[in-house]
């Protein structure tokens, strides 16, 4: 008898060590936006996007992942993952665009890549790429390979003809990556560049964040505290969900009204469009603590809240924008015990 309770035992410690092993090789991969080895996939979906971009679901024991690829010029490439243990999330890696690298494949000052060009501003200057905007249209931004052997010395604000082989890769922002010269047309442009864009570039979600003063049947009540240089918004609508027991049954809360309202210290410098000429005075600001309260009461009639989590995620308005969520829990008896609360 006891030697058969000490094979069980030995069992249960290597299935252990065998599970442990499985799931931190997938995690240190999924850290490093490699495919998980251990997990398998489940299913895609297309976004529609014209780069090819699509979500893929993975499974594995107690464990779970969510991946996003892009199609690229070369292959697919691992752009977002996100992995739950039990429900719970604990990887969350997001990797911005414009960190995608493809191969140049410029062939210098050749036909292939002097067929078209396009003026654009530059926000910002990288060891081989260029951050830019275009000037006929301000809602596009582009990431542009600086062509080989290029001897010019680029900088923010500047405006520039971009010769390349017309060939744009949809990602976001798109990217020109076969081009053949880049010609400096003024050295300050007088283009203004929307601040959504500057915040794109200039502003870092690692630097934003949030704690909760209050939370009840009333409602729920946050303090965001931004160290951006251009602090971020946050949009007046809210995603608001429930999921009795993580079944998988997700749902808006039923006959709960959500409204509410946003206080924050920038309103009152707040301006839309900045003069390109002003960028490396956007780039030496000193950074200073915005503070934003967010408030959200909810309705709900005679009805409480039912059982189960709910998933509150407040967004922001800006391109490349993230959510704050939170995440609580609701008794038997309507009693609310918050879980989480994170950016």
């Amino acid at each position: 008898m006891k030697k058969t309770v000490m094979i069980i035992i030995l069992i249960i410690v290597l299935l252990i060590i065998l599970w442990l092993g499985m799931f931190l090789t997938d995690y240190v991969r999924c850290s490093n936006f490699e495919e998980p080895l251990f997990a398998k996939a489940t299913f895609s979906t297309d976004l529609g996007y014209s780069d090819g971009r699509k979500d893929l679901a993975y499974k594995g024991v107690g464990y779970n992942i969510s991946t996003n690829y892009i199609q690229t010029a070369e292959s697919e490439k691992l752009i977002s993952v996100y992995m739950y243990i039990f429900n719970k999330k604990i990887l969350s890696k997001d990797k911005e665009i414009k960190d995608v690298i493809i191969d140049n494949v410029n062939i210098e000052n050749s036909k292939d890549n002097m067929a078209e060009t396009k003026e654009a501003v530059i926000i910002e200057v990288n060891n081989t790429t260029l951050s830019v905007i275009d000037v006929k249209n301000k809602e596009d931004i582009y990431v542009v390979t600086i062509p080989k052997g290029e001897n010019l010395k680029f900088k923010q604000g500047q405006e520039i003809l971009i010769h390349y082989n017309g060939n744009i890769i949809y990602t976001f922002p798109r990217q020109i990556v076969n081009v053949g010269r880049i010609e400096i047309i003024k050295e300050v442009s007088d283009i203004e560049i929307p601040i959504g864009i500057l915040r794109y570039f200039y502003s870092e979600k690692e630097k934003v964040s949030v704690s909760l003063d209050a939370l009840n049947d009333a409602g729920i009540v946050m303090t965001v505290t931004d160290t951006n240089k251009i602090p971020y918004e946050y949009d007046k609508s809210v995603n608001f969900f429930y999921n009795f027991e993580y079944t998988g049954e997700i749902v808006e809360p039923q006959n709960i009204q959500v409204s509410g309202y946003i206080i924050s210290s920038y309103d009152n410098e707040k301006v839309e469009e900045v003069k390109a000429e002003e960028l490396e005075e956007i780039k030496n600001k000193e950074e200073k603590e915005t503070i934003t309260k967010i408030v959200y009461t909810w309705g709900k009639g005679e009805e409480k809240f039912r059982k189960g989590t709910y998933d509150f995620y407040v967004n922001t308005t800006n391109l490349g924008n993230f959510s704050i969520r939170v995440i609580f829990q609701v008794d038997e008896s309507g009693n609310i015990e918050l879980e989480s609360v994170n950016i």
